[in-house]
């Protein structure tokens, strides 16, 4: 084996662990409540109407490679800093939401398209107020 191409593979491996162990300290964590907007359901006709979430509070959490949304149980990975896309594909069923957070403006934006589902088929786009940020445990 040539001495040189070992040394470059030891290089690569340094830097990609300096690069993950750089990443953790990059998870962001917030907390979302009064979500207001617009929804459509196939069984109005997919006529929109005022819609939100009452009395519920979301935890969105973005790190370098990974995400979530509490509650729920979707797949969620990062777009940016800031923002997730959450699928849950089962057979023709399908659910599809996006979440961006907005600190300077103290917002985030809640997207959800649903699909295969019937009646329930439709979308929502809402907007709640950022409350704070996660607390450390």
């Amino acid at each position: 084996m040539d001495p040189s191409l070992s040394s470059q593979r030891m290089t690569l491996i340094a830097v990609t662990l300096f690069v993950f162990s750089c990443n953790s300290a990059l998870a962001k964590c917030w907390q979302a409540t009064d979500f207001k907007g617009q929804s459509t359901r196939a069984a109005e006709s997919y006529n929109t109407s005022s819609d939100g979430y009452s009395g519920k509070t979301f935890q969105v959490v973005i790190n370098e490679d990974s995400g979530s949304i509490s509650p729920s149980d979707l797949a969620c990975k990062p777009t940016t800093s800031n923002s997730l896309i959450c699928v849950a594909i089962e057979g023709q069923r399908m659910v599809v939401e996006t979440w961006t957070v907005d600190e300077a403006a103290k917002k985030v934006v809640h997207t959800k398209a649903i699909s295969g589902y019937g009646r329930y088929d439709g979308g929502n786009l809402f907007v709640g107020r950022l409350v704070d940020r996660c607390k450390s445990k």
